[in-house]
C-alpha cells in the first residue's frame, strides 16, 4: 500500500549502529524531497548502553514526531525495553526483530493490539554472507528499503558519502550488506500489506538538527567568538562552530568549565566582538554570576540553554521546560531577555533575533531551547535560511576631545553608546560595581535607583521590537492554548485534527518569553473565554509566570503540565481540546 507519511523506529545497543542506519534513511529521503523529523534516544548513561532512533517521513513538513510507529526494528529486546514508553505501535504495525535474540517478543510488545511479527537473521547474514558482523545494521537497512520502498540508490549514495572517500573498503562492505538485506527481504519479507512510501520527486532538502541551525544562525548574525564546555544536549553547538567559525575569521574555545566559558565571552564582547556561549541547566547555574556582570556592565552577550530533564544531572538525553524560572531569576534585577525556538528552522531565526537583541540593548539574552529541538534532525529548504539573515550592530559613541565620554549616560531607551578598545577618547571604567554615568563606582542608593531605572527601561523596547508569536487555528475561537518551544508541533497538528472534527480552537506560541510580549498576547486573548497553558514542567512554571506578569488573562486560565521526559502526543492535546471546546462545534 502506497502512503505519504511513515514513521519507523529502530532500537538496539550502542554498538548496533541504529543511529547510523536512521541517519542514512533521513539523508537519503531528504535528498529525494521527502521531509523527515528524526529523533534519537539514549539511555541515561549517555555513552554506551541502549539507543534508538525514530524517523517520521512525510510529503509535507512534519510538525511533530507523530503518535504512532508504523514499523519497528529491534536488534535486542532487552535494549528495546528502555524505550517502550516512547514507542506506541499502530495496530497492524510491522515488527522486525533479530532471529538469534533469545528473548520472546511477547514479553515486550503490547498484547491488546494485533501486530505483524517477523524474525530476521541480521547477525547471520552479516557474518556468513558478508563476512563482517558489524554490518548487520546495513543488512537491516537493505531489508527496510525493500519492504518500505525507499529509494535504494539514494541510500547507497548516503553510504558512499560517509565512507567512500576515507574508507572505500568499508563502503564496499556496507553496500554488500545492504544488497544482502535487500535480497533476503525479496525472498522472505512480508508479501502483503507492505507500507511503502510514495516517491515525492521534490527538491533536495537540507538536513540539520536544532543545535546546528542555532549555531548557523549565530554565525550569520555576526557572532565571531564562542567559548563553551561540553554538556549534553548542547555540545553539537560547540562541535559545529569549531568546524565552521574559524572559516569566517572567528574563534572557538573549549573552556575548562562553564565559568571560564562565559567570562571569556564577556571579555570578548566588551572588546567589541559578538560572543555566545551555550550549556544546559547545571552549566547555566554556574554562569549566573557572569550574567550579572554582563547586565551591570551593559555588555551584549548571548547564552543558550538547551534544556534537559533536571534537576542536577537528571536525564541528560530527554527534554523538559523546567529552566524557565532559572532563566527569569537573574540575581539583582538584571534586565535581560529570553527567547525560545519552536522547531529546528526556528533555531536559526531565534539565534539571529537573540544576538540582535543583545547588541541593540547591551544586555544578556538567553535562548531556551531543549533536547527535543536541539538534537532532532529535520529536512529543511535551504533557501529559507539566507532569506532571513539579520545583523544588528551596537551603537558606537560620537567622541569629542571637548567632552568626557559618559559610558552610562541616561537615555529614554536605557541604551547608551558603547565604546570599544582603541577608540580615541572612549576610555571608561567598567566593573560589576554600581556606577555613575562615567562608570566610576558608587555606593549611592540614589544612583542605584537611577541606574536600575535606566537598565530596566530597555525591557520596554525589547517587548516592542521583538514581539513575535505564531498563532494557529480559528480566529473566533473562544478556547485557546498557550505553549512554547518544542510543544508547538504536537499542538499545531492537534488543532488541525480538531478543525477536521468541527471544533474551534486557537493556539499562541510566543518566540519572546521575557519580557512578556503583551501586544501579541493581548491580541490573541481577545474573545477567549477559556485558555489553557501546556508545558513540560512539573511546577507549571510558564503558567505561574504568565499569571504574575501578563494582563488581559481570562477568568478561566487553566494549566496542563507534567514533568519532562515524555513528550505530549497529538492525541493527548486533541483530547484536551475536545474536553474544553466541545460547546464550540461548527454548525
Amino acid at each position: 500500500m502506497k502512503i505519504n507519511d511513515l514513521t519507523l523506529t529502530l532500537a538496539g545497543s550502542g554498538g548496533d549502529g541504529v543511529i547510523t542506519t536512521g541517519d542514512f534513511i533521513t539523508r537519503a529521503a531528504s535528498s529525494d524531497g521527502i521531509y523527515c523529523l528524526t529523533q534519537m534516544s539514549y539511555g541515561p548513561q549517555i555513552r554506551g548502553g541502549e539507543s534508538s532512533i525514530r524517523v517520521r517521513m512525510s510529503h509535507k513538513q512534519a510538525q511533530s514526531r507523530g503518535d504512532f510507529v508504523d514499523s519497528l526494528l529491534v536488534f535486542s529486546w532487552k535494549d528495546y525495553k528502555r524505550f517502550t514508553d516512547e514507542v506506541e505501535l499502530r495496530p497492524g504495525a510491522l515488527v522486525l526483530y533479530e532471529e538469534a535474540d533469545k528473548e520472546s517478543p511477547a514479553d515486550f510488545l503490547p498484547a491488546d493490539i494485533e501486530l505483524r511479527l517477523q524474525a530476521v537473521p541480521f547477525k547471520k547474514i552479516a557474518q556468513e554472507d558478508v563476512g563482517v558482523p558489524l554490518t548487520k545494521n546495513m543488512v537491516a537497512l537493505g531489508v527496510l528499503a525493500e519492504i518500505h520502498g525507499f529509494n535504494q540508490e539514494r541510500l547507497k549514495q548516503a553510504i558512499m558519502d560517509k565512507y567512500g572517500k576515507k574508507r572505500p573498503e568499508a563502503a564496499a562492505k556496507n553496500i554488500e550488506a545492504f544488497d544482502a538485506g535487500k535480497a533476503w527481504a525479496q525472498e522472505h519479507g512480508p508479501k502483503e500489506e507492505r507500507l511503502q512510501l510514495e516517491p515525492n520527486g521534490g527538491e533536495r532538502l537540507l538536513v540539520m538538527n536544532g543545535d546546528e541551525a542555532l549555531a548557523y544562525g549565530a554565525l550569520q548574525a555576526g557572532v565571531r567568538y564562542y567559548a563553551g564546555y561540553p554538556i549534553t544536549p548542547a555540545t553539537p553547538i560547540l562541535h559545529w562552530l569549531q568546524q565552521e567559525l574559524p572559516r569566517f575569521g572567528g574563534t572557538v574555545i573549549q573552556a575548562e568549565d562553564e565559568i571560564s566559558a562565559i567570562t571569556q565571552c564577556v571579555g570578548a564582547s566588551w572588546a567589541g566582538v559578538k560572543a555566545m556561549t551555550a550549556s544546559s541547566g547545571p552549566g547555566i547555574a554556574l554562569m549566573m554570576e557572569a550574567m550579572g556582570l554582563a547586565g551591570m556592565a551593559e555588555i551584549p552577550l548571548t547564552i543558550v540553554n538547551v534544556q534537559r530533564v533536571g534537576p542536577s544531572t537528571g536525564i541528560p538525553s530527554k527534554p523538559e521546560q523546567a529552566d524557565l524560572l532559572q532563566a527569569l531569576g537573574m540575581h539583582g534585577d538584571v534586565p535581560h531577555a529570553i527567547f525560545a525556538p519552536a522547531d529546528v528552522e526556528d533555531c536559526f531565526q531565534v539565534a539571529m533575533e537573540a544576538v540582535a537583541c543583545s547588541e541593540r540593548y547591551q544586555m544578556p539574552v538567553i535562548i531556551l531551547s531543549d533536547q527535543f529541538i536541539g538534537e532532532r534532525f529535520e529536512s529543511l529548504r535551504g533557501d529559507r535560511f539566507l532569506e532571513r539573515v539579520k545583523q544588528v550592530e551596537r551603537d558606537l559613541p560620537e567622541l569629542s576631545p571637548e567632552r568626557k565620554y559618559q559610558r552610562y549616560a541616561f537615555s529614554e531607551s536605557g541604551v547608551s553608546p558603547m565604546a570599544v578598545p582603541g577608540l580615541e577618547g572612549g576610555q571608561y571604567i567598567t566593573s560589576g560595581l554600581e556606577h555613575d554615568e562615567s562608570g566610576a563606582p558608587t555606593s549611592s542608593s540614589e544612583y542605584h535607583q537611577l541606574m536600575s531605572d535606566k537598565r530596566a527601561a530597555k525591557l520596554k523596547g525589547v517587548a516592542e521590537d521583538f514581539d513575535f508569536a505564531r498563532v494557529y487555528g480559528n480566529k473566533d475561537a473562544e478556547f485557546g492554548i498557550i505553549c512554547w518551544g518544542s510543544l508547538k508541533g504536537a499542538v499545531r497538528e492537534a488543532i488541525m485534527r480538531a478543525q477536521d472534527e468541527g471544533l474551534k480552537v486557537a493556539a499562541y506560541v510566543p518566540q519572546l518569553l521575557y519580557p512578556v510580549p503583551q501586544r501579541s498576547l493581548s491580541e490573541f486573548l481577545k474573545g477567549k473565554r477559556k485558555v489553557m497553558v501546556l508545558e513540560l514542567s512539573h511546577g507549571a512554571q510558564f503558567y505561574h509566570y504568565l499569571k504574575g506578569y501578563a494582563t488581559d488573562l481570562p477568568e478561566e486560565f487553566l494549566s496542563h503540565c507534567r514533568a519532562g521526559g515524555h513528550l505530549f502526543s497529538i492525541e493527548e492535546v486533541l483530547k484536551l481540546i475536545r474536553t474544553h471546546s466541545v460547546s464550540e462545534l461548527v454548525a
